[in-house]
């Protein structure tokens, strides 16, 4: 099975796009199971793979992060707590903080400037991580899930640690916006 988003029609503008999540069969690409995906007529901004087999989670320009579980065709849960779009999100793939114990734990960034991290199953962020000046355009995680760095077009990197949701590092690239971070 593989999990591919639907194509914008001939002609679509980039408000018609929305996302449909479509499970293929690999080897003879018929469709088992395609449903709509959680943020409507707006597009994701970013999608990762989520800590469950079989999940994704996505962020969207309608201030939202949404977790999917594609192969049972449904939407787990959406969250809501930014208040502007949201550009990157991450599943963080460890419990080896105490604001991600268990399964289930993301970290989305935005252009309200923060970060926030969610956990399956709570309707709130369990924490939000702010300093940035400008929109938070990148982010990424260390495997363990301890750690966090985020990017934005205030020309700055921010380490986190994200046992103590609190800024561990900060430094600054005279006229570069960081748009894209792996760890």
């Amino acid at each position: 099975m593989g999990c591919a988003a639907s194509l914008p029609a001939a002609g679509a503008s980039a408000g018609d796009v929305g996302i449909t999540w479509q499970a293929q069969n690999s080897a003879d690409g018929a469709v088992s199971r395609c449903f709509e995906g959680p943020h409507g007529d707006e597009i994701a901004n970013g999608v990762s793979a989520g800590c469950s087999t079989g999940e994704w989670v996505s962020c969207s320009d309608d201030k939202t992060v949404a977790l999917a579980d594609w192969k049972a065709g449904r939407i787990v849960q959406v969250w809501r707590g930014h208040s502007r779009s949201v550009n990157r999100v991450v599943a963080l793939q460890s419990d080896a903080t105490a604001h991600t114990s268990g399964q289930g734990i993301y970290l989305s960034a935005s252009r309200d400037t923060t970060l926030k991290l969610w956990r399956r199953g709570e309707d709130d962020a369990v924490a939000t991580l702010a300093g940035h000046e400008l929109t938070v355009s990148a982010v990424a995680a260390a495997t363990d899930g301890s750690r966090a760095i985020s990017g934005s077009r205030d020309s700055s990197l921010r380490l986190w640690d994200l046992r103590t949701c609190q800024l561990a590092s900060r430094c600054h690239v005279s006229r570069n916006v960081v748009t894209c971070l792996k760890w």
